[in-house]
């Protein structure tokens, strides 16, 4: 890598770099300094919004997964074929729950998987995951803290012994439940 495009990319991972400077970086040729432009928190909504439509999928991934990404240009993004797009968009908080809910009608396992373990997912939608077919997105499901107790208490008795147990170790599994499946099960490991 050439000395001045290192230097650029760690100005652009820089959190107090100065917005006019990100914005002058998110114009490199070199698409790695465009992707650290694109992952920083600094990085100005605007500058996010232009590079969400960058040609490069790494750049546009950045921008998926910044925490400051403006809901209007995830729920853009969110209709990106690319996979890793869609799970940077279903992971990032700023997730509108409308845009989560679209994302899991693809049926994608790493996408569902990361919606339901978005701190920002609706319970809702959490219990919806906790039915899939996928024993990662169950899992998921049984380890996120939006998991409503009525889907734990099902997770318990998961036919994957690691979900039952993710699902013992959530702190809103009801007690009584949690009392019952310790009787058949043992205490939790």
């Amino acid at each position: 890598m050439h000395p001045d495009t290192g230097r650029k990319i760690k100005t652009a991972g820089t959190p107090t770099c100065p917005p006019p400077i990100l914005d002058m970086l998110s114009r490199d040729p070199k698409f790695r300094v465009r992707r650290t432009v694109a992952g920083n928190p600094s990085c100005p909504p605007a500058t996010l919004e232009r590079l969400s439509r960058d040609k490069n999928i790494d750049v546009r991934h950045g921008v998926a997964i910044n925490p400051i990404c403006p809901p209007d240009t995830l729920e853009r993004l969110s209709h990106e074929p690319a996979g890793e797009i869609q799970c940077g968009v279903a992971y990032n908080q700023n997730c509108p729950p409308a845009t989560l809910e679209i994302l899991v009608r693809g049926d994608d396992e790493s996408v569902c998987r990361n919606v339901a373990l978005n701190p920002a997912c609706p319970p809702a939608l959490v219990q919806q995951l906790s039915y899939s077919s996928s024993a990662s997105v169950r899992h998921a499901a049984a380890s996120t803290e939006q998991c409503p107790p009525a889907a734990l208490e099902r997770l318990l008795y998961d036919p994957y012994l690691y979900i039952a147990r993710t699902a013992a170790h959530n702190p809103n599994t009801p007690p009584a439940t949690l009392a019952m499946w310790q009787l058949v099960y043992g205490p939790r490991p």
